[in-house]
């Protein structure tokens, strides 16, 4: 009932080192970076470090989704839709993430107001760190939001899940989401261990709906 993903894909020569090294770099190199990055951040005492975390990031991550889409033009069968830029099909996956996203709304309205009351909101240090404290922080925040929700799917989700199919097409959906989940992890090591293991849950769940719909 899943929908092979990067289904007669053809990655050779210059587009399979190509796609490898961009694995490679979100796998590896990304989790370094992020570290390096965070802790660059955390040693930084000026009001601007906040500002400087949010747009370095977003930089890299629509870079990467650049150098993907840049593979997906190179690339002979792989196309946007195994990126995910599709209409999703209706089935058991589809309503069971519209269920959760239902659930994380309620869950994030709750959070806002109890921050608005002024109730304290407990979170891992490295975490509570990000968490923009001003007007201008607050507007870049909303477009790091908005980037990581665009670019992690396109690159975590789509590009990673289907280079791994093009270059072993006998791995099994499962396995499929196994290397997501763990990719998704292991980049958010800067977070500590709650952080990974949150991203290793949450990145699963994403793998699950994003194959499962098509």
């Amino acid at each position: 009932a899943v929908r092979a993903v990067a289904d007669g894909a053809s990655l050779a020569g210059v587009v399979r080192v190509l796609a490898v090294l961009l694995v490679i770099y979100l796998v590896l190199v990304q989790p370094l970076v992020g570290a390096w990055s965070h802790s660059r951040f955390r040693a930084a005492f000026d009001p601007g470090a906040r500002l400087r975390r949010y747009r370095r990031t977003a930089a890299i991550e629509w870079t990467l989704v650049a150098a993907a889409l840049a593979l997906v033009a190179g690339a002979p069968g792989l196309d946007l839709g195994d990126l995910g830029m599709r209409w999703p099909r209706a089935s058991a996956y589809t309503a069971v993430g519209a269920v959760g996203l239902l659930l994380s709304l309620v869950l994030l309205v709750g959070l806002r107001r109890r921050v608005d009351r002024g109730v304290e909101v407990v979170a891992p240090a490295e975490v509570s760190a990000l968490m923009p404290g001003t007007a201008a922080e607050r507007r870049a925040f909303a477009g790091l939001a908005v980037t990581a929700g665009v670019c992690e799917e396109v690159l975590f989700r789509g590009v990673l899940l289907a280079v791994a199919a093009a270059l072993a097409p006998g791995l099994d959906p499962w396995r499929l989401v196994l290397v997501s989940a763990l990719a998704f992890a292991v980049t958010h090591t800067y977070q500590g261990l709650a952080g990974m293991l949150t991203s290793f849950v949450l990145g699963g769940s994403l793998a699950v709906l994003f194959l499962g719909s098509g």
